[in-house]
């Protein structure tokens, strides 16, 4: 059955009883209308590719016009039912399948919609999911996890958060370094604030290229542009600060750390106690913040850092001199005897840090180990007139190693560093503990005399009576 297609045509033609028929246009070869007895009605379109028939469904009447029409609210331009037909023809004229096509029409726009939700945020979340997925030595640290949630909550506020990933220009990524410094300006913040930038934009730029790989995408890469745009922006200043730089200053600040203890507040001892063997043990602020007694060998006089808890991934042995005994022992003694409970009272024995907070969760009510006493430390920044982060200490841990005489290779594994030559990394990359505790104990002994906590030990030496007569000759001639 054929007629000049027309709405009014469309709109009247009558329903079989049952099943359904196809009135064609006689206008436009291959556009046909299928009417059901249902009351549907499609357009279709109906045409032989070589020796196959091919019937592609249009759309459904009256929701698809027959003709095209333009709509003036958006200024675009509705496909009706003769133009569909007719680009299909094309098509099939260039021997290509209407079908075929329209699906991978749909592919790529399905393909866009995905990509465009393939936000910053979702990019960071993937990033950060592959991550905590990996097992064994590739597992990210406590610490880097933790570093990457305080830098999610900073990139939360910004705008580009939501903003699609293919989106993000090398501006953005500048107007977002700007903004995180300045939102960071205290006098607390590290060289005014562009340390964090540059640590959360290199997490950034870590997502942004692990999604980029992963989805198998050609793109501009806005973080080289970033580059020329600011030169040098994920590379600081490295501090080299230490304490001791002056004479008597070591003094001074230890004196200022010692006398925290007579304070009222519960967590000066453990703060004074987590400073001074931050000096004498080299480690990083969180490792030792975070150290537990089940890492703590006191009757071998030994501490070792698991693998999963220092930031290289490698054990960390840390020998136990006379002086840092004492401290252990006393915290330890502290520890046990401290009352450890729970908002309801519940109790739960002595914590399982060195260095436990008074503070309790909270959420858990639970106890933990200190966080970095920021407050403290500016208090004791502000009375000695000796500015230091935790970090200056492990610097001054290794200057003082040096300069006590102890080999480059020696001074890297206290530092639990990568060994830097091949005679490090496979022949002496662990140097026994006796002659450790050694280098350890010299530094120690050296730490306590420049602190004025011991005394010049005045050495005796025997003389002969020649050498004696001489010596007062000598002496006698001299005045």
């Amino acid at each position: 059955m054929s007629a000049t297609l027309t709405l009014a045509v469309a709109k009247n033609a009558e329903l079989p009883a049952q099943g359904d028929y196809i009135l064609r246009d006689n206008k436009t070869p291959g556009l046909g209308l299928r009417v059901f007895s249902t009351g549907v009605k499609s357009w279709i379109f109906q045409k032989k590719l070589g020796k196959s028939s091919i019937r592609l469904v249009l759309g459904s009447f009256p929701s698809l016009p027959l003709e095209s029409k333009f709509n003036p609210a958006n200024g675009e331009t509705q496909k009706g039912a003769r133009q569909l037909a007719e680009e299909a023809s094309a098509q099939i004229r260039q021997g290509l399948d209407p079908r075929l096509e329209k699906k991978k029409q749909l592919h790529q726009t399905q393909s866009e919609i995905s990509l465009n939700e393939l936000t910053v945020r979702r990019a960071w979340d993937d990033y950060v999911a592959h991550k905590l997925s990996l097992t064994g030595k590739d597992k990210p640290t406590v610490r880097t996890v933790r570093d990457w949630e305080k830098a999610a909550e900073k990139l939360q506020l910004s705008p580009m958060w939501k903003k699609p990933l293919l989106d993000l220009s090398g501006k953005d990524l500048l107007q977002e370094i700007g903004r995180i410094t300045k939102a960071a300006k205290s006098s607390r913040a590290t060289n005014g604030g562009t340390t964090q930038a540059s640590c959360i934009m290199r997490y950034l730029r870590a997502s942004y290229r692990f999604c980029i790989t992963l989805n198998e995408l050609s793109v501009d890469d806005p973080f080289k542009k970033l580059n020329l745009l600011a030169p040098g922006w994920q590379s600081t200043n490295a501090r080299s600060r230490r304490i001791g730089e002056t004479e008597g200053s070591m003094r001074t600040w230890w004196q200022a750390v010692d006398n925290l203890r007579t304070r009222p507040s519960k967590d000066s001892v453990t703060i004074a106690d987590w400073l001074q063997l931050g000096v004498f043990f080299g480690t990083r602020k969180t490792e030792l913040l975070s150290l537990k007694w089940s890492y703590v060998d006191l009757k071998n006089r030994i501490i070792i850092l698991p693998d999963t808890s220092t930031k290289g991934r490698r054990e960390h042995v840390i020998p136990l001199t006379d002086h840092v005994m004492c401290m252990l022992k006393r915290r330890h003694q502290e520890n046990t005897e401290r009352d450890h409970t729970k908002r309801d009272g519940t109790h739960v024995g002595p914590s399982e840090y060195v260095f436990p907070s008074s503070r309790k969760g909270s959420k858990t009510g639970a106890m933990s180990h200190l966080v970095e006493p920021k407050k403290t430390i500016a208090q004791l920044v502000k009375s000695t007139g000796i500015p230091f982060a935790p970090h200056d200490l492990r610097r001054t841990f290794a200057t003082l190693l040096n300069e006590g005489g102890a080999s480059d290779m020696t001074v890297e594994k206290a530092l639990n560093h990568a060994p830097a030559s091949a005679a490090a990394k496979f022949y002496v990359n662990n140097p026994r503990i006796l002659q450790l505790r050694k280098t350890f104990q010299a530094h120690e002994d050296a730490i306590l005399l420049e602190a004025g906590v011991t005394q010049p030990k005045i050495q005796m030496i025997e003389v002969s009576p020649e050498d004696y007569e001489l010596l007062l000759k000598i002496k006698a001639q001299s005045n």
